[in-house]
């Protein structure tokens, strides 16, 4: 409760600081999410704050010095659906609460969404992350989970789906199909093979959609010789997430990778 209480005071006054003075914005935002990550691991959702965190401030560091107003109007409106969740919770107020559910979508499936197109930031693999851990959180309240190496996955596939021709868009929303279910179920074999075919499938694709394109070759092969070692790790809970790590950056990296791919073919 006392945490609650605190970040009910810290977020507004961090906003209103770094309104006030955009250089400090970097400083400050990062500090916050540096002492907010210093808390009891006692659930999922803890691990998931601080890998949201973790994904967050490097893209601060990278955006605030060339928008630093941009960043900040990210960071309040993100925020502010957080806010009003926490007063929610000390309060007790049950219209709060509801109002809360309501700005929660609004915020996190909606306006996050024109932002992303009103900054053009497609091509930002932390954003896509951040992006697509406010999903989950939204998911969850039907019921579905999702694990880290399907917010990975699918941040990097939503960049292709956005920016790809509708082949490539097709055959990638395709994929995320059996995907999703081997990450899910991931010890059944059945889906594994399935998974692992249709992967097969959109390299080879791929080779021959940037075949004068050899930036996605390299970071395709580094992200496989990250994972490779690893490959045996079975478990995909967030408990789990260190060892997750190489998984998850081989989805960033090849993703990256075909970003910048399908953007030197849009621009060429």
């Amino acid at each position: 409760m006392f945490g609650d209480i605190l970040n009910l005071i810290i977020i507004p006054s961090i906003s209103l600081l770094s309104w006030a003075f955009p250089r400090i914005t970097a400083p400050l935002l990062c500090s916050y999410l540096i002492t907010d990550c210093i808390r009891p691991i006692r659930r999922d959702k803890d691990i998931q704050i601080i890998f949201h965190h973790v994904a967050t401030m490097p893209f601060i560091i990278q955006k605030s010095y060339t928008d630093p107003m941009g960043v900040l109007k990210l960071f309040i409106v993100l925020e502010s659906s957080s806010y009003l969740l926490i007063l929610g919770k000390v309060t007790g107020s049950k219209f709060i609460r509801n109002m809360s559910k309501f700005v929660w979508l609004l915020v996190r499936i909606f306006w996050i969404n024109w932002f992303h197109w009103e900054y053009n930031f497609q091509f930002n693999m932390f954003f896509q992350v951040i992006k697509w851990l406010g999903y989950m959180w939204t998911l969850e309240i039907f019921k579905i989970k999702l694990n880290p190496c399907h917010v990975t996955h699918f941040a990097y596939n939503e960049l292709i789906i956005m920016k790809g021709d509708w082949i490539t868009s097709l055959l990638c929303l395709t994929m995320m199909i059996p995907s999703y279910i081997h990450h899910r179920y991931y010890e059944d074999k059945f889906w594994h093979k399935i998974d692992r075919n249709f992967v097969r499938i959109w390299i080879l694709y791929c080779i021959w959609k940037f075949w004068d394109r050899c930036m996605v070759f390299r970071w395709h092969l580094l992200g496989v010789a990250c994972v490779f070692p690893f490959i045996t790790t079975p478990r995909r809970g967030w408990d789990n997430l260190i060892r997750l790590l190489p998984h998850m950056a081989m989805h960033m990296i090849a993703g990256r990778g075909l970003s910048l791919s399908l953007e030197s073919l849009c621009f060429s």
